[in-house]
């Protein structure tokens, strides 16, 4: 019988130019099953949507507001309804109200997905603002709100405070980078563009700016890292360049190593790969950058004017971001999977989002404008589709990350939380316009969690909680004891 053997736990395949590839969990990694952990480790997700949940209306001005609701499911617990904008979560193919595109691929998720509903951030006037709270300036301000805690007010979108997934990243997760991704490339840059911050040293907070270029964000997270010389480095560059896969750079490594492994580790091993080739395929048919807004961000200092967004109701704002989606949520799975990171942050577009909705799902709106001409009366809901679109790839990678398994041999969701929140509800607008500018009735999604102490799969009645309750709630989960911002106390209802 051979030598049983063990590989750390952070190991790597290195290759050609220095490049490595981390390793997912594998039986071999494992101390002897009877000493082994529990648990894996926590990974926390928060991803954001910039359009509201619905909009209220009325038949006759000034008359009674009408429920505009298209996500919130009629029925509480397990086992819940599932609206139009939550048609990707259920276990049939689906299509959009219009029949955009024909069937669209059903996750089968609704048993790990939790949604809150009937949450609210409080509002008043600048220098009246309610803790966590929010002044009338809807779109600078009820993003902030949920993802700090902290009284957000007046229209320049500056926080001073930290959001939860950089509280998460710095507490528990200090030894492993967080990850900060956008979908929308056409959101330009500035405070509306990004959703998270970080402490500074000061008492205040600094803007994280995501990452919107793929090809970066990939590079990154697999080959970040100093090769031994510049001639190495000069290699590498090359064959990056060349378009060689990560696996052929790392091929000699691969081959020595598969003959080690029992036979489940080599089954979870080749999928890794199947996976890397299928994500570097997606890659390859993305047109390298031919814009400003599609280069890695970089350091503006404090003060970053916005990039000019595209035009309202035209066919314009879209840089293949169906592709892009599912790129950036590969890379999460990936993070999560090898862990390369704990924590990460996703926006899907900016506040305010000008995302194009003609490419994605046949309307000739972007999804600012779909929030707005919401299809009362005509029996389609545009906006319904616009958000089915968002969930379908949040959808997608709680699917990925339940179909792989963890260190303990559960799936890596169930020591996972990714949380989805919107940028506004539906109901009573301060500003009077009658429309989707409500912090009422807000809802946050919630999957996974289990091996974490939540009990996913149901419909919760928040009853006016603040989100960012249940933000913090999905963070405790993961390790994080402290406040977030002026919310101390977490949801209780997970």
């Amino acid at each position: 019988m051979g030598r049983i053997i063990r590989l750390p736990r952070r190991t790597f395949l290195r290759g050609i130019g220095g490049v490595a590839l981390a390793l997912p969990a594998l039986e071999i990694m494992s101390r002897p099953r009877s000493a082994r952990a529990a648990t894996g480790t926590p990974r926390f997700l928060t991803s954001y949507v910039g359009t509201s949940v619905g909009r209220a209306y009325s038949e006759t001005s000034g008359g009674p507001l009408i429920n505009g609701d298209r996500m919130t499911p009629d029925n509480e617990g397990a086992g819940y309804d599932i609206k139009q904008a939550l048609q990707p979560i259920g276990a049939q193919p689906w299509q959009y109200e219009n029949g955009f595109g024909g069937d669209q691929p059903a996750f089968d998720v609704r048993d790990v997905l939790t949604i809150v509903s009937g949450l609210v951030v409080p509002w008043g006037p600048i220098g009246s603002v309610p803790p966590g709270g929010r002044s009338l300036d809807f779109h600078n301000n009820s993003v902030y709100s949920q993802i700090s805690g902290a009284i957000c007010e007046g229209g320049t979108g500056t926080l001073t405070a930290p959001t939860i997934d950089q509280l998460l990243a710095q507490t528990t997760s200090a030894d492993k980078p967080s990850l900060a991704y956008r979908v929308q490339a056409s959101a330009g840059g500035g405070n509306s563009a990004a959703m998270s911050w970080k402490r500074d040293g000061n008492g205040g907070a600094i803007r994280v700016d995501p990452v919107v270029n793929p090809g970066l964000a990939w590079e990154s997270l697999f080959t970040n890292f100093t090769p031994p010389d510049p001639a190495e480095a000069a290699k590498l560059a090359f064959e990056l360049q060349q378009r060689r896969t990560v696996l052929d750079l790392i091929g000699d490594s691969a081959g020595q190593l598969l003959p080690r492994l029992g036979h489940a580790d080599k089954l979870r091993l080749e999928q890794h790969f199947d996976e890397i080739r299928a994500l570097e395929a997606r890659l390859g048919q993305m047109q390298p950058p031919t814009t400003a807004q599609c280069v890695a961000p970089t350091d503006p200092g404090d003060d970053w004017p916005e990039s000019p967004q595209a035009p309202e109701n035209e066919e314009q704002g879209w840089s293949n971001e169906e592709l892009r989606a599912e790129v950036f949520t590969d890379l999460i799975h990936m993070a999560f999977v090898c862990d390369l990171s704990r924590v990460a942050s996703l926006m899907f577009g900016a506040w305010k989002s000008y995302l194009s909705m003609a490419q994605a799902v046949g309307y000739n709106h972007d999804l600012h404008g779909l929030s707005h001409f919401g299809g009362a009366g005509t029996g389609i809901s545009p906006l319904s589709d616009g958000l089915a679109w968002h969930v379908k790839h949040y959808a997608r990678l709680i699917r990925k990350l339940a179909d792989t398994l963890d260190e303990d041999g559960t799936p890596v969701l169930d020591h996972s939380v990714l949380t989805m929140i919107f940028e506004g509800g539906w109901g009573f607008d301060p500003d009077g316009t009658d429309g989707p500018h409500s912090t009422e009735n807000m809802v946050v999604l919630v999957a996974g969690g289990k091996a974490l102490g939540l009990t996913p799969g149901r419909h919760i009645r928040g009853d006016g909680a603040h989100p960012a309750s249940v933000l913090l709630a999905a963070a405790n989960a993961c390790g994080y004891t402290g406040p977030l911002g002026d919310i101390d106390e977490p949801f209780s209802g997970l």
